[in-house]
């Protein structure tokens, strides 16, 4: 299987973003944890 250029930055992009959301909600609960 052979990947082109964009497919790949397509992947990269998706992962990215998916990695942010989660970064953001362990964030969330860390404060959380941390307030009680």
């Amino acid at each position: 299987m052979s990947l082109n250029r964009t497919q790949i930055v397509n992947w990269l992009y998706r992962c990215g973003e998916i990695f942010t959301k989660e970064r953001d909600f362990l964030t969330g609960l860390d404060k959380e944890i941390g307030r009680r």
